[in-house]
């Protein structure tokens, strides 16, 4: 497939173009990739459909990613970092930068988000860093976190302290704990949700089988 040409611009490029850019390239069935505020306003993109059209969609994918971040905290259910949508002619995709910014991205076609997902990290990556912005504590990290235990009354365990990008994280708090089993994954889940220091909340887990902590 053929990448269509970059439309042309309503706005001059910014900083912010490069990283959004470099997404763009990752497939050639991606339409465009917006950069969107809390309010839903286009901050910056880089698109090969109309610009009104990008801002148009990101605003929506601001709204959409927002009602699932409100759904997941009723429920107790850590932070989405990754929204994919399947639609009948294609893909629309929200990663969140942080909490008040994030990444919506138009696709013709269905998506490899396994692919997609290191592109997607290394852009969020650097808009925060153009932009001044904190890295999250539920930002997924490669490798997959180091995570110290404690004894715990009537667990096993506990995290005490977990790795991040901005060095280890002390757990304050750990505010519960359950189990998941998912068989078409095959992996077989203890979860604990946790607060750290700076008071972010997050949810650390670790498959029985392997071993491997995540975070989310």
């Amino acid at each position: 497939m053929t990448p269509a040409p970059e439309a042309d611009r309503e706005q001059l490029e910014s900083e912010f173009t490069a990283p959004l850019r470099s997404v763009l390239v990752l497939d050639p069935s991606i339409l465009a990739v917006v950069f969107v505020d809390s309010g839903g306003e286009c901050v910056d993109y880089c698109s090969r459909m109309p610009a009104h059209e990008a801002k148009v969609v990101g605003a929506v994918m601001d709204v959409t990613l927002r009602g699932v971040q409100l759904a997941l905290r009723r429920l107790g259910a850590g932070s989405a970092w990754l929204v994919h949508t399947h639609t009948a002619t294609g893909s629309l995709l929200a990663r969140p930068v942080d909490d008040d910014y994030l990444l919506a991205v138009v696709a013709a076609g269905d998506l490899d988000t396994d692919a997609l997902d290191a592109g997607l990290g290394r852009a969020a990556t650097e808009l925060r860093r153009l932009a001044g912005l904190r890295t999250p504590a539920w930002e997924p990290t490669l490798p997959p976190p180091q995570v110290s235990v404690r004894p715990a009354r009537g667990w096993p365990h506990a995290p005490s302290a977990f790795s991040s990008q901005d060095g280890m994280q002390r757990v304050e708090a750990v505010l519960g704990r359950w189990e998941e089993d998912r068989p078409l994954a095959a992996l077989e889940l203890e979860c604990f949700r946790v607060r750290t220091r700076d008071g972010d909340e997050l949810t650390l887990s670790r498959d029985r089988r392997s071993g491997r902590w995540t975070r989310w």
